[in-house]
């Protein structure tokens, strides 16, 4: 009975094969287009398990992602959950040569692209092979052998190659389900957090060799900051989720007394002193808009984080920075002295140094210099230091202060910033300075935290420098 049933599935699966060969004509004479085919690996007699449907699935998910962060344009899609197994064929409009390299990066970059199997079929009906475009060839997933040697050898059983595909995706599912947990997007609040006041040497700031322009702060009361308000995070997140069917606009008044008492919690843990405030305003924004896109059933990718943040904040100038608060802060003095908007109007414009600047630049210095992770970090934060009117130091130092800090930043990025021996050399003395001079780039250092959060998000997919 089940040579019988495997001759079947067999014949089935020819069958299928046919069809599909057939529909990959029809489509290139109507749209003269390249196509792609998805489908996942599949072994066995077995095509149509829970776990081949959900790896379609994912694979599907990733191919329009690509492909749409590509700007290719889908032109039709069209495929089936057949008894043979899941497929997908998409028409698109581009380049087949572009196209498979784009398949190919995907097969190697996504953690289950080994299980994906992306197929580009040219104008004329040819599949683009790895070997065409200069790429070897897949290896196996379980040995890294070639894939042809071990097909030939009998290296590994059915039962091993399934039970290594599906511990593959429950792994994946297990990943993505956990940052759909208020708990872990603090615990990525918290990691941010301490990697940026760990990063050394930082102009003014404090870091693992020095407390720089402050006298009444060091590192370990920026680590009792950090974990008094971690769990005012997770609360966001949760307040989020609870607000998302109320209108954008009207969330930030229901919520605000998370902030303050935060901030509450700081001042106990610190002994009064200022660490985080304006962090715990930014970085609550994100996990406000976090939590709210949760609860939407939206995945919350670092892009349409900033679009709900902004919508979020709008008016939040008017409404906080015109009229005078009880206690006047640096941020409202600044905008009354200088005219400078400070987090709220980074907030309410979206945070776009963040979004267009830091976060693009981080992901393309990781890209090319993936083991000096400090290094791009510290060269992304002298970026910031160049490009934000850091109420910091316009409380300390004024516009003349500001004025040198933009520039020695600059000059320093000029000789490399923190990847070349010149820069380094150079990001020491800037400290020095900083600190003689009793300037401390604090807004600078909240951004450069928000970018470390954000590249952290599994949907924010780390590395990648064009998203």
């Amino acid at each position: 009975m089940k040579i019988e049933y495997e001759e079947q599935i067999l014949w089935k699966v020819l069958e299928s094969r046919d069809r599909r060969q057939r529909l990959r004509e029809d489509l290139l004479v109507w749209y003269r287009c390249p196509l792609v085919q998805v489908s996942p690996l599949n072994p066995g007699p077995v095509k149509n398990s829970t776990y081949a449907l959900r790896l379609q699935e994912l694979a599907d998910e990733a191919v329009r992602t690509a492909l749409q962060e590509a700007g290719l344009h889908i032109l039709q899609e069209l495929g089936a959950r057949e008894e043979t197994g899941p497929w997908d064929l998409y028409v698109v409009k581009g380049d087949a040569a572009q196209i498979k390299r784009l398949m190919i990066q995907l097969e190697e970059m996504h953690p289950l692209g080994r299980l994906f199997d992306l197929d580009v079929i040219d104008t004329k009906g040819i599949p683009l092979s790895r070997r065409l475009l200069g790429y070897p060839e897949r290896r196996c997933i379980l040995c890294g052998g070639s894939v042809s040697a071990c097909i030939r050898m009998g290296s590994h059983t059915l039962e091993e190659l399934l039970s290594e595909i599906r511990g593959r995706i429950e792994s994946y599912t297990d990943e993505k389900a956990a940052v759909r947990s208020p708990i872990h997007v603090a615990r990525l609040c918290r990691e941010a957090l301490r990697e940026e006041v760990e990063l050394t040497p930082k102009p003014g700031l404090v870091d693992l060799e020095d407390p720089g322009a402050h006298t009444d702060m060091c590192l370990d009361t920026f680590y009792q900051s950090i974990n008094a308000i971690i769990p005012y995070f997770e609360e966001t997140v949760r307040a989020g989720w609870n607000t998302c069917r109320i209108p954008v606009g009207e969330v930030l008044p229901r919520v605000r007394h998370i902030g303050v008492e935060a901030e509450q919690a700081m001042f106990t843990a610190t002994g009064g002193v200022n660490t985080h405030k304006g962090v715990i305003f930014s970085m609550g924004i994100l996990c406000l808009a976090f939590g709210r896109m949760l609860g939407l059933g939206i995945p919350p990718k670092p892009s349409r984080l900033f679009r709900v943040a902004k919508g979020m904040c709008r008016g939040i100038l008017r409404k906080e920075l015109e009229q005078e608060p009880a206690a006047p802060t640096k941020g409202w003095e600044a905008f009354k002295r200088y005219g400078v908007l400070g987090v709220r109007g980074e907030a309410e414009k979206g945070f776009p140094r963040v979004r267009f600047f830091a976060l693009p630049l981080l992901r393309l210095l990781l890209f090319l210099f993936p083991s000096q992770r400090d290094r791009c970090l510290l060269t992304v934060l002298l970026g910031l230091m160049v490009m934000v009117q850091d109420t910091n130091i316009l409380g300390r130092g004024g516009r003349e202060g500001l004025r040198w800090v933009h520039l020695f930043a600059f000059r320093t990025l000029l000789r490399g910033g923190a990847l070349t021996r010149r820069g380094r050399r150079l990001l020491y003395s800037f400290r020095a300075q900083c600190k003689a001079r009793r300037l401390s780039p604090g807004g600078s250092a909240d951004l450069l935290a928000l970018t470390i959060f954000l590249d952290s998000l599994p949907s924010g997919q780390r590395n990648r420098f064009h998203g």
